[in-house]
């Protein structure tokens, strides 16, 4: 992504020591609160950018593309 000029925006754990700077690009930091949850913890945030993305660009989320296809071709 950065080397295509893209923006970075990176998630991580707050006791990963991970520092903002200019080679990591926006850095949030999430508490995971521990192993069993932290999956969960970091789709959340994942899954509002994907979502915001999608109404940025004008894409309908109720409506994915080729969703009928990928389900019924195996």
């Amino acid at each position: 992504m950065r080397a295509r000029g893209g923006e970075l925006f990176v998630s991580a754990d707050a006791a990963a020591g991970i520092t903002e700077g200019p080679q990591h690009g926006a850095l949030l930091r999430v508490n995971s609160g521990g192993n069993p949850i932290t999956p969960m913890v970091f789709a959340v945030p994942l899954q509002l950018l994907a979502y915001h993305v999608a109404v940025l660009t004008h894409i309908d989320v109720d409506r994915p593309r080729n969703l009928a296809r990928s389900v019924t071709v195996g």
